[in-house]
């Protein structure tokens, strides 16, 4: 919307880039009045946890957002009503499907969790992915305005964390705070906005 507008459809192409920068804009305050939504960021800072692979940044962000979304359904952290049996299914973007799979397989076997005590010390234990069911679904975000909804609120955390020069002489990097009121602050508790820094 912003830096490449030639990807976007012609009408859109056509508006000005303070245009564009609107709709960001009135998009975010729509999504925060979405009151049955609750949004999960994980956040790998490759720098700091010296992660330079692009497979194991891939995975160790899945891995994370998969047990951050368990967690959530299992202690009934999202909104609406609260049932016992409550499950999730993952509907992401058609980026790399198979491999999502071969990750949600390995964690409904096997997940090995490190557990920081109140104490500071560390504990283990085996804790597979149950609440999650079927397989990642793939989609096509030109199809699908859940994702396309999911992908506007990843740009407002990138411009938030690290703006381009536009977003930040514009005031853009302060629009994902205008997601406040659906953030999921839930995932973590070392975060005030819910961000989950890896």
């Amino acid at each position: 919307m912003i830096s490449k507008p030639s990807r976007l459809s012609p009408n859109l192409q056509n508006l000005k880039k303070h245009e564009r920068l609107a709709i960001l804009r009135g998009y975010a305050d729509e999504i925060s009045t979405l009151s049955d939504i609750s949004l999960i960021n994980v956040v790998v800072d490759k720098d700091r946890g010296c992660i330079q692979d692009k497979v194991e940044v891939f995975r160790r962000a899945w891995y994370t957002l998969f047990q951050r979304f368990e967690n959530t359904i299992r202690y009934q952290n999202f909104p609406g009503p609260k049932n016992s049996d409550d499950c999730g299914i993952v509907f992401p973007d058609a980026t790399d499907g198979l491999r999502l799979k071969r990750y949600l397989e390995k964690m409904r076997v096997s997940n090995p969790l490190t557990i920081k005590l109140k104490d500071g010390a560390r504990t283990h234990k085996d804790e597979p992915i149950r609440v999650i069911i079927e397989d990642p679904v793939p989609r096509d975000s030109r199809y699908s305005y859940y994702i396309q909804t999911a992908d506007c609120a990843v740009y407002l955390l990138k411009q938030h964390l690290q703006p381009c020069s536009y977003m930040k002489k514009q005031g853009g990097n302060a629009y994902f705070k205008r997601l406040s009121p659906v953030l999921c602050r839930h995932a973590t508790n070392k975060h005030p906005e819910g961000i989950v820094m890896i």
